[in-house]
């Protein structure tokens, strides 16, 4: 994150007084949306967070008022938005696309370009099936079967994909973070050959990232409680920033509150996890381009670009 990330947000804390009654109550899922809350955690007079089973059972913590605010994948805000008519407002993003081709050390492969000819493993699909299809394509790089092309195979989980790349049944595969350190950990014959969001960055001009995840909140708190609002994004501001520069020291704390990632690689996952703090007005191009990744390909339940109201201003 550069200096200029959140000067939108910075000016408006340092010149604020805040009245706050009591603490906000933000929601979290275990995993890697849970880590640039990780430095608000002690905060315990200023914030109540509660733990959720998964990202459904958080939109309806977010739809019936239990929490306040939530990291929130990208197509799961916009859908949140849309289905409750504006009850939530996008405050920030804060993690980006981490993405990386794992391959055999010894593998010859260091750009998309040398996948052709090879099989590559993904799992996913939405969003992860869209960007890929999506940067091959604007990379010239056709997929099917064949010697000439890349031999993009979907596969049921991260998990199963490191198992046939360990099985030398596949030559390389797509993980996102923690797979990708975890992966690495375990196994010393494989390495990161290919970043896809410094992929992304050089054929995109200035959309120079993908957000994945975003900080929502109801609208009636952003309303009604503004300078809880502003806390929030302070605190969030500063918990980022001592991720980015002390990936090691955040990792304690990911143990400490039980945040879903292994002890052994959570300092790695965690500095390739592309933690951010960037205003939605200001990241609004980023989202846009996201949605229309995330609709590549897909011939129903599209997902609509959300009006300004949906950015907070």
């Amino acid at each position: 994150m550069t200096k200029k990330t959140c000067v939108f947000f910075s000016v408006i804390f340092f010149a604020s007084h805040f009245v706050i009654s009591e603490p906000s109550c933000i929601g979290y899922v275990k995993g890697m949306t849970a880590v640039p809350f990780v430095y608000m955690m002690p905060e315990t007079d200023k914030f109540e967070f509660i733990e959720f089973s998964g990202v459904s059972a958080l939109v309806e913590g977010m739809k019936n008022g239990e929490i306040d605010a939530a990291n929130l994948p990208v197509n799961a805000a916009v859908s949140l938005y849309e289905k409750t008519s504006g009850a939530v407002v996008c405050i920030a993003v804060t993690q980006n696309i981490n993405y990386s081709v794992i391959s055999p050390a010894e593998s010859n492969v260091s750009s998309l370009s040398d996948l052709v000819g090879k099989k590559l493993l993904y799992s996913g699909n939405g969003f992860t099936s869209g960007f890929i299809f999506w940067i091959l394509e604007r990379n010239d790089i056709p997929s099917g079967q064949g010697e000439n092309v890349i031999q993009l195979e979907r596969i049921e989980s991260e998990t199963a994909a490191v198992t046939h790349l360990s099985n030398g049944t596949a030559d390389a595969a797509i993980l996102s973070e923690p797979a990708a350190s975890a992966s690495l950990s375990v196994n010393k014959k494989f390495r990161r050959s290919v970043d896809l969001q410094d992929a992304y960055t050089s054929i995109n001009g200035s959309r120079k990232s993908v957000p994945v995840t975003v900080l929502v909140v109801r609208t009636q708190f952003a309303e009604k409680s503004y300078d809880s609002l502003l806390l929030i994004v302070q605190y969030l501001e500063n918990s980022v920033s001592r991720i980015q520069r002390s990936p090691v020291k955040a990792a304690a704390l990911i143990k400490k509150y039980s945040l879903g990632i292994q002890p052994s690689v959570s300092g790695n996952a965690v500095a390739h996890g592309n933690f951010v703090c960037r205003s939605a007005k200001q990241s609004q191009p980023e989202i846009t381009a996201y949605i229309e990744i995330y609709n590549s390909g897909r011939t129903e339940k599209l997902l609509p670009v959300p009006g300004k109201r949906f950015f907070f201003q």
